[in-house]
């Protein structure tokens, strides 16, 4: 007896121990190769690049030559990322705007959402997907270097379904915002690799810290003011594009819209619960780096917010979205994209009200 409770004693001290060991060791060696992982990732394959063409030669070009070449933009809008936006609408189906690094008056981004008429253009809004692809192969992984230091972008399965990244010769990359349904190229942004790293829109493997998105002082009056109306331009191409009418400013539901946002401002818990009233509070209080956002559209949208500005859900529809610091929002955030942006573009509505504040959008349109 005495010898079998020996045996037994040495066999859960074994059990016991040695399996906490193996854990351990298995918990380290899932680090190790984590780090190793990790390291290997920034040596990624090489990238077929494409020779620079269109909008892609002017990433990185002065403020002068855009002026030289485009004229004087439409409107300069500012933006809560260091950049000014120079508006071109140049008629009812053509969109773009350039980017102007503060810092450096050169161009660090360019958006297209309309057709851009330029010569020699491969890369075209509203271009076939299989065509996209006989332009360049689609890669997963690219590596960039950014002020001498290296990272890489690892591009998932939904990202080369919705948004696959276009890399050229000068340094410079195009984001291919593919529609939700047609899979057709929607709308382009070209960036510098400073923007594209700022826009945190994919998966980033560095061993440095990112560049910080948000910089400078932010012209929230200017912003107020000048993202509604560049909203509603760059829906109403969309919407001429898709053979649908212009939606036109109405003024009653202009003041409906700015009347939610005080509301709101004032006191969201009277319409909406503690995690989204939250959401609310920190984006109207300036906080450039709230994380979650707010998505209030259709059945979410409370009845008690449409009995304070006396409107009917059966005959309106209204829209509370942040944080939304730049339109090209509507593009890059999959749930504007996908449930708000086609609302806008595909329906019937023929009046809209907007109103914005320090990056939250309310606006309101007729059924």
């Amino acid at each position: 007896m005495f010898f079998l409770i020996i045996i037994a004693g040495m066999y859960f001290w074994t059990a016991l121990f040695e399996g906490n060991s193996t854990n351990s060791s298995r918990d380290i060696s899932r680090s190790r190769r984590h780090i190793v992982t990790d390291k290997s990732r920034l040596t990624t394959p090489k990238v077929d690049q494409i020779k620079k063409q269109g909008f892609a030669r002017y990433i990185g070009a002065s403020s002068d030559t855009v002026m030289n070449d485009f004229g004087e933009p439409q409107e300069k809008v500012p933006s809560a990322i260091n950049i000014q936006w120079w508006v071109y609408n140049l008629n009812e189906n053509s969109y773009f705007k350039i980017g102007i690094d503060l810092m450096t008056h050169k161009v660090s981004s360019i958006f297209v959402g309309g057709k851009d008429g330029l010569q020699h253009e491969k890369l075209k809004v509203n271009m076939p997907f299989k065509k996209l692809v006989q332009l360049s192969s689609l890669y997963a992984n690219f590596k960039l270097n950014y002020h001498e230091q290296s990272f890489q972008l690892e591009l998932s399965e939904d990202d080369l379904n919705e948004r696959p990244l276009l890399s050229f010769n000068n340094n410079s990359y195009a984001i291919t915002y593919l529609h939700p349904s047609s899979k057709k190229v929607y709308a382009i942004e070209y960036v510098n690799a400073d923007m594209l790293l700022k826009k945190k829109m994919y998966r980033i493997v560095s061993q440095t810290p990112l560049p910080v998105q948000f910089q400078g002082e932010t012209d929230w009056t200017a912003m107020n003011e000048m993202l509604p109306a560049d909203l509603i331009r760059m829906v109403n191409v969309k919407r001429s594009l898709a053979g649908t009418s212009s939606l036109i400013l109405n003024d009653e539901l202009t003041q409906a819209s700015q009347t939610i946002i005080e509301q709101l401002g004032g006191n969201p818990r009277n319409f909406l619960n503690k995690k989204k009233s939250s959401i609310i509070k920190s984006v109207l209080n300036g906080n450039l780096n709230q994380k979650q956002g707010l998505y209030l559209y259709a059945q979410a949208v409370p009845k008690k917010l449409y009995r304070t500005v006396g409107l009917n859900r059966n005959s309106f529809d209204i829209y509370c979205l942040a944080p939304v610091y730049d339109n090209t929002a509507f593009f890059s955030d999959s749930v504007l994209l996908r449930l708000i942006l086609p609302r806008l573009v595909s329906s019937n509505s023929k009046n809209i009200g907007i109103a914005y504040d320090r990056g939250m959008f309310v606006f309101i349109i007729d059924k």
